[in-house]
């Protein structure tokens, strides 16, 4: 056996072993409006991976998080900031060679439409990240509905149009 096969065995071994697992909380449409303290649309215009010092001074770890910055179109709930630019950050991602994959965690791509479920840590006002990590993130297409994945589908439907997301979100905060 390779010295590399031999790493890559010990390395299976140690995952197993620990049993690194996300277990996220099913919410539903009322659940994931009504806990989230902002819910906006808007474009994504930049996206900047970096060890995150953040995770290092709260949870005693440092590890690689994404820094999303998104321009927001639109607000349906909390502050609103409709024009203004809001940074999201998410677990994981790429620098150079290495990388960290935090199951669970969305995706945010550069240059995409995106409708988010956000909260803001009480550590640290300064970010948002997103409620029910990948359940809370949709993207939104230019024909104006919204698409959800398999992970996020039992929130709302796919290809559902934004205005009936905004007439259930006013429904779901009694408005």
């Amino acid at each position: 056996m390779s010295r590399r096969s031999s790493l890559i065995a010990v390395a299976l071994v140690a995952l197993i072993a620990t049993g690194f697992a996300t277990t996220l909380v099913r919410l539903d449409f009322p659940a994931i409006t009504q806990e989230s303290e902002a819910i906006y649309t808007g474009k994504v215009v930049d996206v900047d991976v970096q060890w995150c010092r953040w995770c290092r001074e709260v949870r005693g770890n440092e590890i690689i998080c994404t820094w999303v910055t998104l321009e927001v179109y639109e607000t349906l709930k909390g502050e609103p900031m409709n024009g203004k630019t809001i940074r999201i950050m998410v677990q994981g991602g790429q620098i150079g060679s290495d990388v960290v994959q935090v199951a669970g965690t969305p995706t945010f791509a550069l240059g995409e439409d995106a409708l988010v479920y956000l909260y803001r840590p009480e550590t640290d006002p300064d970010f948002f990240m997103v409620e029910g990590w990948v359940q809370g993130k949709f993207s939104l297409a230019p024909d104006g509905k919204v698409y959800s994945t398999p992970m996020n589908q039992h929130i709302i439907a796919d290809a559902t149009p934004l205005a009936e997301v905004r007439t259930a979100t006013h429904k779901a905060l009694g408005k």
